[in-house]
Parts: structure tokens; C-alpha cells; sequence
């Protein structure tokens, strides 16, 4: 899925898990877990939620 096909996307990132919740269309379609920080540093913020 790359966007273009009218799908919505949601990456949520938990900093203290270290994981990842990715959404489809407002399913959860998978989790990531034990994210290495340092690949994503400046690669996240097009729209950040503070909770």
C-alpha cells in the first residue's frame, strides 16, 4: 500500500515500548515492536499527537 490507493495510514509510536501500532483505514493491521530509535530520528513529524 502506498497511499495512492485511497487508503488511510496511521503509524502510532510509543518512545517507551519502543513499538508501533500501524493502522489501515482505522484497523489495526500490525505491530511493531523493539524499534531501533536511531533509524527513525528525523523521519517522523509529519503529524505528531502528544497524548
Amino acid at each position: 500500500m502506498n497511499g495512492t490507493d485511497g487508503y488511510t495510514i496511521k503509524f502510532v509510536f510509543d518512545a517507551e515500548e519502543k513499538s508501533a501500532e500501524i493502522y489501515v483505514d482505522g484497523i489495526l493491521a500490525d505491530t511493531i515492536s523493539d524499534i531501533d530509535i536511531e533509524l527513525i530520528k528525523g523521519h517522523v513529524g509529519l503529524m505528531t499527537e502528544h497524548s
